[in-house]
């Protein structure tokens, strides 16, 4: 997975399995969501994408690789993830691409298509791309974008935290991710984070689950918390040394939820 610090035309559809029938995963598509191709998915509709901007520029190609995330081919759909991150959240940074591109992402991520791994990057691309200010958007897009960005994945907020409370503790996490940056969202899902992730071993994801906790809820996190929960993660308390020392404690805190929960591994 690309880290946290270092992030750097024929259409032949696969249609993603229908409700009731097993992923690759154990879990199962998200009920109530239609199959469907993804070319015919309807928040794609009208997107003129060649409009578009992504990190090298115009997007036109975008639409293809959300298309190679339903591919029967496993490493075919890994050279798509791998491409979808260079190009819609390359080194933090994101684009008007990366808004239009995130109801294919949660959908891929949602509907039983990807491995394990594979729906775990997809996930993860979701979450960076809707850091808000928290991305390294200033001097590479707009704020218009940014916020963009940020608007497209807060709207799917409340369906995937609904959707996580019944799958692996992997989902689980991300889900308290996404809670940092969209505590509204977040709790207009109706899921007690205390729920989430209740049955965590690794000390550094339950620290990064406590302290997420705390972000949704809204309550104060000073410095003396947030040291304390990066403490739990060798290379977690050098991220906070290093590249957020000069960040307010409230960004601190966002980062090292995120960084700690990132642990999590199918």
């Amino acid at each position: 997975m690309p880290s946290r610090t270092g992030l750097r035309v024929a259409r032949t559809r696969w249609p993603p399995l229908v409700s009731g029938e097993s992923n690759s995963h154990g879990s199962r598509r998200h009920a109530g969501r239609q199959a469907y191709s993804l070319g015919a998915l309807p928040e794609r509709s009208g997107i003129e994408w060649s409009g578009l901007r992504d990190a090298y520029g115009d997007a036109a190609v975008v639409p293809s690789l959300l298309e190679r995330l339903w591919s029967p081919d496993a490493a075919d759909r890994q050279l798509a993830i791998d491409e979808l991150w260079s190009r819609l959240c390359h080194q933090e940074t994101v684009y008007s691409a990366s808004a239009a591109a995130v109801p294919s992402l949660v959908d891929a991520a949602m509907n039983g298509v990807l491995t394990s791994v594979q729906r775990l990057l997809v996930l993860s691309l979701i979450v960076c791309i809707g850091r808000g200010e928290d991305t390294c958007w200033k001097g590479y897009s707009s704020k218009e974008e940014m916020e963009a960005c940020r608007m497209a994945v807060a709207a799917f907020v409340p369906e995937i935290v609904g959707w996580a409370q019944h799958e692996d503790r992997v989902a689980q996490g991300v889900a308290l991710q996404l809670g940092v940056y969209h505590p509204s969202e977040f709790l207009a899902s109706g899921v007690e984070p205390a729920s989430l992730l209740t049955d965590v071993d690794e000390e550094a994801a339950a620290a990064g689950a406590s302290l997420a906790r705390t972000i949704i809820a809204s309550r104060p996190v000073d410095a003396a918390t947030v040291r304390a929960a990066a403490a739990h993660d060798d290379d977690a308390l050098d991220y906070l040394d290093t590249a957020l020392t000069e960040e307010a404690t409230d960004r601190q805190a966002r980062a090292i939820a995120l960084e700690l929960l990132d642990r999590l591994r199918p």
